[in-house]
């Protein structure tokens, strides 16, 4: 029972304290500053344990380690990303996780106020804290280089001297890194997981909720900028995005190599950026690792509602107004569906479906057992470059229902074990679910190739990524 409990109390207060912190202090403050650094920060440490768990099974130091630069003769890499939860942390992680019993691996995370360096140990089973550098001036999209960042990169590139940086987000970061591993001669590799390098809107979601491909062709724009972190860059301007995309192919001049995780996501970005085709552009799938497979899914006996599954961080761009139509043409059509949120919802779903709450991504697939729905849906308006939900209902047994964009609609048309539906087409895609629905057999069908069959693992998505760090070390 303590278990169980001490989990959700922390969930819990992590929610509270952040809804505190924003509504009371604005981003970019001196007094969020200050916040931040001696009471939010020594409350974390205190009440969730100091180094940051990959697997939660794991046990915590008690104090917060400074640790020294020990000799090793495994290669080092640094992976540089953003401190903030969400699929860049957690799949960093995972393949960081993968890497560290053959490699050195040290974590930059940055957010607006800090920059934090932290060690694996050589399991891969914890992050322990080397150092934390405060920033006398908060980061901004607007200074996309400065002097303070510098300083602290060239400190740990001198200290630490990685073989390879691997930068899987640049959000938090400046482009005075990639100019030091061009100075000092440092392997630099890029990870695409989203469009923060096509346009800082992330989710290239105009202001009408569309996908818009970043095909500016206006003066300014309204699109949703939906990390706190950018509220300052809007609106954004094509001027201000001929420059952004200017430093982005000056980025990309410096970098050995390129990931990303589905074929439709690299062609996004080639289309954006026609030189990538020719660069060394590699498609690696985030490997996931599951107890087993489970068979967890129904179809409704007659007379009850068909039970619809839709985990995440649901906004606009995560269909929830799309969600909200079906909802409405449902209750004009006698409420046969029935919606079962996991994860946060705005303002488009309030009562519109159950809300199960924030959940870890390692307990979805028990959830989803728990719940036994006959389908999982993703209904993004922006071509998502992954999709792990999919990974997670597969387990289950459960079969999918995609928009038919990005990396979803390829996985699903390849993989089996669900349908797409048009994305722009609310009334359509509730006809093509009671369709489905009301078709026992063509389910079945999709529910037997909802499997984790032929998904790679950590240790494969690794292997990959191995092969590739080997590669261009052996060709400098």
């Amino acid at each position: 029972m303590r278990r169980n409990l001490i989990p959700e109390i922390r969930r819990t207060t992590t929610h509270a304290l952040g809804r505190i912190y924003r509504s009371i202090f604005p981003l970019h403050t001196r007094r969020s500053l200050w916040f931040r650094r001696f009471f939010l920060l020594p409350l974390r440490l205190n009440f969730f344990g100091p180094s940051l768990q990959l697997f939660h099974s794991i046990n915590l130091p008690t104090t917060l380690r400074e640790t020294s630069n020990s000799p090793s003769e495994k290669s080092r890499i640094l992976f540089v990303l953003h401190d903030s939860p969400g699929g860049v942390w957690q799949t960093s992680l995972d393949l960081i996780s993968a890497l560290a019993p053959r490699y050195d691996c040290f974590v930059l995370m940055a957010d607006p106020h800090r920059i934090s360096l932290f060690k694996s140990d050589p399991l891969g089973r914890l992050l322990i804290r080397q150092k934390t550098w405060w920033l006398n001036r908060p980061w901004s999209l607007h200074r996309l280089r400065s002097q303070e960042h510098r300083d602290i990169y060239d400190e740990v590139l001198s200290k630490f001297q990685p073989d390879i940086i691997h930068v899987r987000h640049l959000l938090g970061h400046t482009l005075d890194l990639p100019d030091l591993c061009a100075e000092t001669d440092t392997l630099l590799v890029l990870s695409l997981h989203d469009y923060f390098c096509i346009c800082p809107s992330i989710y290239l979601v105009n202001e009408a909720g569309a996908f818009c491909a970043s095909s500016c062709v206006q003066t300014s724009c309204e699109c949703a900028i939906s990390f706190p972190w950018l509220a300052d860059i809007s609106p954004l301007n094509t001027t201000w995005l001929d420059n952004w995309r200017t430093q982005m192919k000056f980025l990309f001049s410096k970098t050995s190599a390129f990931f990303t995780t589905s074929q439709a996501t690299r062609r996004v970005f080639t289309e954006a950026y026609p030189e990538l085709d020719h660069q060394s552009f590699s498609v690696i799938e985030h490997g996931r690792d599951f107890a087993g497979q489970q068979q967890q899914a129904s179809l409704p006996k007659p007379g009850e509602p068909l039970r619809i599954a839709i985990p995440g961080h649901l906004r606009v761009h995560k269909g929830s107004k799309f969600i909200r139509s079906l909802w409405k043409i449902d209750q004009q059509q006698g409420n046969h569906l029935e919606f079962h949120f996991f994860g946060t919802v705005d303002h488009h779903l309030r009562n519109v479906g159950a809300s199960h709450g924030p959940y870890d991504r390692e307990d979805l697939p028990r959830l989803l057992a728990d719940l036994k729905p006959s389908f999982v849906g993703v209904f993004s308006l922006w071509p998502e470059t992954y999709c792990h939900v999919l990974n997670e209902a597969w387990s289950v047994g459960v079969p999918v229902l995609v928009s038919d964009l990005g990396a979803p609609k390829e996985r699903v048309e390849r993989h089996g074990g669900g349908w797409t539906l048009p994305a722009d087409d609310p009334a359509k895609a509730y006809t093509m679910i009671l369709e489905i629905r009301d078709d026992p057999r063509a389910y079945h069908r999709q529910q037997e190739r909802a499997t984790i069959r032929d998904l790679p693992s950590t240790a494969d998505m690794a292997k990959e990524y191995e092969q590739i760090y080997r590669s261009l070390a052996e060709h400098r």
